[in-house]
């Protein structure tokens, strides 16, 4: 049997999927983008970071996926709710 490849990059992409989305939101909140934005959209700059990693790992986010083992289900399935509810609360 072979090592387990991990999480990690799947949830780098998660995240970075989680702070484009939220940002996404507070930003059309109102339905529009205005000067009002500009907090919300500085907030996505400070974590571009993020963003500019998890784009420059989605390729090895296949091989992970195709690697899973219950307990890191367990852990995307808990990571994946985490999102999920954040948005719903952005």
């Amino acid at each position: 049997m072979s090592e387990s490849k991990g999480v990690s990059n799947i949830l780098e992409v998660l995240s970075a999927i989680s702070l484009l989305a939220n940002g996404g939101k507070k930003i059309l909140k109102d339905g529009k983008v205005n000067l009002e934005d500009v907090p919300a959209a500085l907030e996505l700059i400070k974590k571009v970071d993020v963003i500019v990693a998890a784009v420059k790992d989605v390729k090895d986010v296949i091989p992970e996926a195709k690697d899973l083992s219950q307990e890191e289900v367990a852990v995307l399935l808990a990571s994946l709710m985490s999102a999920v509810k954040s948005f719903q609360e952005a």
